[in-house]
């Protein structure tokens, strides 16, 4: 992935507001103060079993995306903020968007990087989404039973 958006910082704005528009009803989209590795803090107030329950957000907009048969490439991602990302407990939702056809690609960082130990010593480093993980009804179904799953995995520890 080019990430255009660090010529045009319009293009990463265009990528954020159309991520915070495909929000299920009911989840919150909270920007930060400054922008640290986390472009928001979603909280889910939906009333269904996942009120209250939290995770972050990184996007990463696009004009010209690099993909594959099965995945999407999003290179340039700051090996000190997938090293934030593993320092909470809350999960952070990467999210790639082509701004040319309007479509997005999520991958928790936990299942787009092992461990830190991978990244380590790197200044940047590249993530792999898969292209099923497409953002669209069947996505934020698999969002909402990945965050489920975590969050019970939490509780049991």
């Amino acid at each position: 992935m080019n990430s255009s958006n660090a010529h045009n910082p319009h293009v990463g704005d265009t990528g954020e507001l159309w991520f915070a528009y495909q929000l299920p009803t009911g989840w919150i989209w909270q920007p930060p103060r400054r922008d640290v590795g986390k472009d928001a803090l979603i909280v889910v107030k939906d009333g269904s079993d996942l009120q209250n329950l939290e995770f972050s957000v990184q996007v990463k907009t696009t004009t010209r995306l690099l993909a594959r048969q099965d995945h999407v490439l999003c290179s340039g991602i700051a090996t000190s903020s997938v090293l934030y990302w593993f320092s909470s407990p809350q999960p952070t939702l990467l999210v790639v968007i082509d701004a040319s056809s309007n479509k997005g690609w999520y991958t928790w960082h936990f299942d787009a990087f092992t461990t830190p130990d991978e990244i380590r010593g790197k200044k940047t480093c590249s993530a792999r989404i898969p292209t099923s993980n497409l953002l669209d009804a069947a996505g934020w179904l698999a969002i909402r039973d990945r965050l489920r799953r975590h969050y019970s995995g939490l509780s049991a520890r």
